[in-house]
């Protein structure tokens, strides 16, 4: 999680920039870091994360006392006992909706700060996600629909829905996100081995089982690192690679060819 947060973090940042504010990122992370370490003398699990929708709140005239009395306001209906109260008055979905609209937002801005070549990679960088979202309405729906579990039910779903390839994209969605976008961009704009270096990323990655690898138990999804524990994204990652560093060297002999014949 700490790992995910701080790529979010960045991400934030990136963001942040295109909005017309440049903050430097080592004391961003570093207040990060530090207000985890101390959350976590108080018995806190999560990590913390810059604030998402910077756009949003920069819009609706939010400065530095926004994040204050935010942060005052969470910790006294924390502290108090509260938390039952409010959601009794206020339901989860109302909460959940300020979420979905900041998302929104950001999604937005990705698909109007790329240039118009690369929207087709902000939207293929979406389906990892989409994935994973999926994957939990399914499980969800399994549990509540029968008593069964997913490690019973997934045999049945036939070719139907690609149950296991849903679980194997939402293992790692964000970097598999990051690695499909951002290769699909470099391609797009002829520039094969820089797609290749991202993709070359893919085969370290799933061979640790840090993407795409999974077990499917009575318990549900686990994760599955280990060494070669993914070896299909493993090979399939590096044969792709190997393919765009052979679409490079061809580019480049016929961009030569069209040079010599001009």
């Amino acid at each position: 999680m700490s790992v995910l947060d701080t790529l979010v973090s960045l991400q934030i940042l990136e963001s942040v920039k295109l909005a017309g504010d440049d903050y430097p990122m080592r004391p961003s992370l570093l207040v990060n870091g530090v207000a985890t370490l101390v959350a976590s003398l108080f018995g806190s699990p999560f990590p913390t994360t810059l604030y998402f929708g910077h756009m949003v709140h920069k819009s609706n005239g939010a400065r530095a006392g926004y994040s204050i009395l935010s942060g005052a306001v969470v910790m006294l209906v924390c502290i108090t006992g509260l938390v039952p109260t409010v959601l009794h008055w206020v339901p989860l979905a109302v909460v959940a909706m300020v979420i979905v609209w900041f998302g929104l937002v950001m999604v937005g801005q990705a698909f109007q700060e790329v240039s118009k070549e690369h929207c087709v990679a902000v939207a293929l960088g979406l389906v990892p996600m989409l994935a994973a979202w999926a994957l939990q309405l399914v499980d969800l729906s399994v549990h509540k629909g029968g008593g069964s579990n997913l490690f019973d039910r997934a045999p049945k779903f036939g070719n139907e829905l690609a149950i296991y390839g849903m679980i194997a994209l939402s293992q790692g969605s964000l970097l598999v996100s990051m690695l499909w976008a951002a290769a699909l961009a470099w391609m797009f704009d002829r520039r094969f081995l820089h797609a290749a270096l991202w993709l070359m990323v893919g085969p370290v990655l799933s061979c640790f089982g840090v993407i795409h690898a999974y077990s499917l138990t009575v318990q549900g999804v686990e994760n599955k690192l280990g060494f070669w524990v993914a070896p299909a994204f493993t090979i399939s990652y590096a044969a792709g690679a190997l393919f765009l560093v052979a679409c490079h060297f061809y580019a480049a002999r016929t961009n030569a060819a069209f040079a010599g014949a001009d």
